[in-house]
């Protein structure tokens, strides 16, 4: 994703996109890739907040992270 997005604003504009797909960029490889990027963003954000717990599987409480 990183390599389509060339102005480095963290989207991809619509000539970028033009670009990916005119080079043979693996669109699909790239999306999976945006994917992981945003939810671990979003897990990081959650865990810091206290609004994601994890639990034990054995005793069911929660745990500190």
């Amino acid at each position: 994703m990183r390599e389509v997005d060339t102005d480095k604003d963290g989207r991809i504009s619509y000539e970028e996109f033009v670009a990916m797909m005119k080079t043979g960029t693996d669109w699909r490889k790239a999306s999976r890739q945006y994917s992981r990027e945003r939810f671990k963003s979003l897990s990081l954000n959650l865990m810091k907040d206290g609004s994601l717990q994890l639990h034990d599987g054995l005793t069911g409480q929660a745990i500190a992270v």
